[in-house]
């Protein structure tokens, strides 16, 4: 794929959905979107796989060109109010009405063609009652963030990390004005005391954008009593050790990492701060075993 497969879009008015191109390559793609045994999608040029909650492959149909895949991408982040070209060639979101996470990368970073992975978001079927708890009780998430002790969710992509996060926040936070600070919509806003937001891309010529330090830096000044961030992946991990010492209790995040060891490893890092020197956080690990089911134990990181 070339630098002309995606055009820059000036500012318009969507055409009504169900007449766009997108609008037909969504409809082909809803079979498999609709079937709950489909966890994840992965799609390219060459075609398409899919796997169940616990990875294993699942068979699947589309007969897609690369001009359709092309479409549906260009399609997909201008549905999502983001963008996605060859000089920002990555982006990501939520579908509309539908609860399913995007990421998608095309050419250069992806030089052997446009890449699109799907999750199935289960944010509104599983609750805490769904996960096996180790070595703590479901409450005690409450009793920290009021103590102030920040909680990190960690554990591998596809986890649920997030999906307990959600969780979390639904049985014990559902009446707080609570500030989300993301770089892609992901968190749905189930209470209508919480409020969200995002990083803002600059446009093609360089000029614009929010990145999360201005996020977070406007999120403080809208006075939530309590903090979500986004997946920790860089300058977010500094935030959120600067949120946590202004007196508005812990703040809860997540981020990829496979042992304590590795999380305390990575927060540090990305942090730059020596591990002694940090505020009291929480490690909640969260696995899924070979059935399916979710798990969660608690260490100091």
């Amino acid at each position: 794929m070339d630098f002309h497969a995606f055009k820059f879009r000036p500012k318009k008015i969507a055409p009504p959905l169900t007449h766009s191109p997108f609008a037909r390559l969504l409809d082909e793609l809803s079979p498999i979107l609709r079937n709950p045994a489909v966890a994840e999608i992965y799609l390219n040029a060459r075609g398409i796989s899919a796997a169940d909650r616990v990875g294993s492959p699942l068979p699947v149909a589309l007969n897609w060109a690369l001009e359709d895949v092309t479409e549906f991408l260009s399609e997909l982040a201008w549905e999502s109010k983001t963008r996605i070209d060859p000089y920002r060639p990555f982006a990501g979101g939520v579908i509309a009405a539908m609860p399913w996470r995007w990421h998608a990368i095309i050419s250069p970073l992806s030089p052997d063609g446009p890449l699109l992975v799907l999750r199935r978001l289960s944010f509104d079927e599983i609750g805490l009652d769904q996960f096996k708890f180790e070595n703590f009780l479901p409450h005690d998430f409450l009793n920290w963030i009021n103590k102030g002790i920040s909680i990190i969710f960690y554990g591998a992509t596809g986890s649920g990390k997030t999906t307990l996060l959600v969780a979390v926040l639904r049985e014990f936070f559902i009446n707080t004005r609570l500030g989300i600070a993301e770089a892609l919509p992901e968190i749905p806003l189930t209470s209508n005391r919480w409020f969200r937001l995002v990083e803002v891309a600059k446009d093609t010529g360089g000029r614009g954008g929010v990145d999360f330090t201005r996020v977070v830096a406007e999120m403080m000044r809208l006075s939530p009593q309590r903090l979500v961030m986004g997946e920790l992946r860089g300058e977010e991990a500094a935030m959120l050790l600067d949120f946590a010492s202004t007196g508005h209790g812990g703040v809860m995040t997540t981020m990829h990492a496979g042992t304590i060891d590795d999380a305390r490893t990575r927060f540090t890092r990305l942090a730059r701060i020596p591990l002694s020197n940090l505020p009291p956080i929480n490690g909640i690990r969260v696995w899924r075993d070979s059935a399916g089911i979710g798990h969660a134990r608690m260490d100091q990181l």
